[in-house]
């Protein structure tokens, strides 16, 4: 064996004592959502509601083709797939050849833990033929595959795109539409949708950010989402939230109809709460809404580490304390609830690479662990019925530069091994036994 020599300095201190002297620094807390008594409360209740929402006693009885009990015979029964969607993007795949390395990894990790994925088709001018292409060829791969599916989205706040087009160069193309043929163009997209997914019964996001969207405009210019199409029907108005989801109701009649909003779920956002908020004037207006969503992006803020929260909203922004009561506030709007879009812990590529790099501090493990403590949150919770990533891939479909189950060079993050053994494993139900009375 070989030897090792280990030297401690050691100086005399005032009063006699030998005292270490070492120049290491005391390494940050490993940080994964739940530092605190608190989160840990959290995290403990978590566990038990699982327990309580989430199993339940069944009983097989096996009987031959006379309806006879079979007995003595070995029997194995496995979990086909949850209940509650376990979801992924698959944004950005399709349009790929299909011998792409990353198209077959990315795939394959859905295969591997995913039960369900969304299929995006934005809203633009002009939709061509070939993106619906993309759209039928992303729901046939799911199909065979035995995935359900959600559609994302039917229609987008955002009359920039919608009327100046991809090439964004006539920003006034909008400014003469009447509010008949702005409802008419509505009209058109929904019957584009409904020629792509053949109007299955599956999920469709009906109005994408409806709120958000309008203040992401008006943030810098106040009234300069509407000043792009002035007679575009206003989104936020449930009153005219009513009326889209009739007409899209009339194309889709077996479909359950999403309505999603962004924001950091908070107590301390306000714009959090007043999505909340909206949501029941929408739901007091009669809108047709089977499902609400919210958004879950997790991004580093305000250059402070993430372990540190944001100024705006508090050092527990990104704790299971902070985030499990404003997830509850949910419960209230009587609707069952869809996290539509989440990533965990990750830069946004909105930022300058060195301010990313500078506060930057989390480990793809603590970001795992971070992950799997928001995935047993949600779960946890009766009224959400599902959770979806919304990547897959790093980056594909949006800013986070560390969202993605894999890197874009298709290597795995911890997150993937992470995610598979609680969903496949500790979330599995597997029973072995021989058939007969009372077993």
């Amino acid at each position: 064996m070989k030897k090792i020599t280990f030297t401690l300095i050691l100086s005399l201190a005032a009063a006699g004592t030998l005292v270490a002297q070492s120049t290491a620094t005391t390494p940050a807390p490993f940080f994964d959502g739940a530092p605190t008594p608190a989160d840990k409360a959290v995290m403990a209740q978590a566990a038990k509601d699982i327990e309580k929402y989430r199993k339940g006693a069944f009983v097989l009885r096996l009987v031959d083709a006379s309806g006879k009990p079979v007995e003595g015979k070995a029997v194995v029964a496995d979990l086909e797939r949850h209940q509650f969607d376990f979801g992924t993007n698959s944004f950005g795949l399709s349009a790929m050849k299909d011998d792409d390395p990353l198209k077959k990894i990315a795939r394959q990790t859905i295969l591997d833990i995913f039960n369900s994925v969304v299929v995006v088709n934005y809203w633009h001018n002009p939709q061509t033929a070939e993106e619906a292409d993309l759209s039928k060829k992303d729901l046939a791969w799911a199909q065979t595959n035995g995935l359900r599916t959600r559609f994302h989205a039917v229609l987008y706040n955002d009359p920039f795109h919608i009327f100046v087009g991809k090439d964004l160069s006539n920003r006034d193309a909008g400014k003469d539409f009447t509010a008949d043929q702005c409802w008419k163009i509505m009209e058109d997209r929904v019957k584009y949708v409904t020629a792509i997914t053949g109007a299955k019964g599956m999920e469709y996001d009906v109005i994408n950010e409806m709120i958000s969207k309008k203040l992401y405009w008006d943030k810098d210019k106040p009234d300069a989402f509407m000043k792009l199409v002035p007679n575009f029907p206003d989104l936020t108005d449930p009153q005219v939230v009513k009326r889209v989801y009739n007409m899209v109701r009339g194309y889709l009649p077996t479909a359950q109809l999403v309505g999603l909003e962004t924001q950091l779920p908070s107590l301390n956002n306000p714009l959090y709460m007043a999505i909340l908020d909206y949501w029941k004037r929408v739901i007091a207006a009669g809108a047709d809404i089977d499902v609400v969503g919210t958004q879950c992006h997790f991004f580093n803020k305000d250059r402070i580490p993430f372990q540190e929260g944001t100024k705006a909203f508090g050092p527990d922004t990104y704790t299971m304390s902070g985030i499990s009561p404003a997830l509850d506030t949910l419960r209230s709007l009587g609707k069952p609830i869809v996290i539509t879009e989440f990533n965990g812990p990750s830069r946004s590529s909105a930022d300058k690479p060195d301010v990313q790099e500078k506060y930057w501090t989390m480990s793809d493990r603590e970001s795992a662990a971070w992950q799997i403590n928001f995935y047993k949150l949600a779960f946890s919770k009766p009224f959400i019925i599902g959770l979806t990533r919304w990547y897959q891939v790093d980056k594909f479909c949006g800013k986070a530069i560390d969202g993605g189950i894999i890197t874009r060079t298709g290597e795995k993050r911890q997150i993937y091994f992470d995610l598979k053994k609680l969903i496949k494993e500790e979330w599995h139900t597997r029973v072995a036994d021989k058939s007969g009375v009372g077993n």
